[in-house]
C-alpha cells in the first residue's frame, strides 16, 4: 500500500468517525462540528480567507504544567474565533517543523506518525482552546489532529 493510499484511508476513516452523527448528539454538538469542518477546509485550501477570523497570534508557554498560549508578535499558532465563545487553535501555515517543534506539536495535536522526510501536513481537526484573561491568554481544552504528508 502506498503512502498516499495509507494517508487517504486514514483521512477517510477519521472523517467517517467525525461525521457519524448519532441521535444522542445535541444540536450544539452538530453545529460545532460543522464550524470546525469549515475551519479545516479553509485552513487546508484557502488560508488567506481564514485571516478574517483570527483572534490572536500566539506562542506556547507551559506554566505550572498547564498549556497556555500568549499573544505575541513572533508566533507559531493562530487562535481562530468560532461561535458561542468557542476558539480553535491551528498551527501557523508556514511553521517550520523540526524535532523539537514536533515534540511541541505532539502536546497540542495528535500527529500520527512523523518522518523527517515529510515536507508538510494537513489539518484534520483544530485544537480547542478557551480564552482566559480577556483574550490575552488561552488554555488548551482539547488536542487537535494533523496528518503529515
Amino acid at each position: 500500500m502506498s503512502l498516499s493510499t495509507t494517508l487517504e484511508n486514514e483521512v477517510k476513516q477519521y472523517f467517517q468517525l467525525f461525521w457519524d452523527v448519532s441521535s444522542s448528539r445535541s444540536l450544539e454538538s452538530i453545529k460545532s462540528h460543522s464550524l470546525y469542518e469549515e475551519l479545516v477546509d479553509l485552513y487546508n485550501n484557502n488560508i488567506n480567507v481564514l485571516s478574517a477570523y483570527i483572534v490572536a497570534k500566539v506562542f506556547l508557554s507551559i506554566n505550572d504544567k498547564q498549556v497556555i498560549f500568549k499573544k505575541a508578535v513572533s508566533y507559531d499558532y493562530l487562535v481562530v474565533d468560532g461561535e458561542d465563545d468557542n476558539y480553535w487553535l491551528v498551527p501557523r501555515e508556514d511553521i517550520k517543523i523540526h524535532f523539537s517543534k514536533y515534540q511541541e506539536l505532539q502536546n497540542l495535536f495528535d500527529c500520527g506518525s512523523y518522518n523527517e522526510n515529510y515536507s508538510s501536513f494537513i489539518l484534520a481537526k483544530p485544537a480547542k482552546v478557551s480564552a482566559i484573561l480577556e483574550q490575552i491568554h488561552w488554555h488548551l481544552e482539547e488536542r487537535g489532529k494533523i496528518i503529515f504528508v
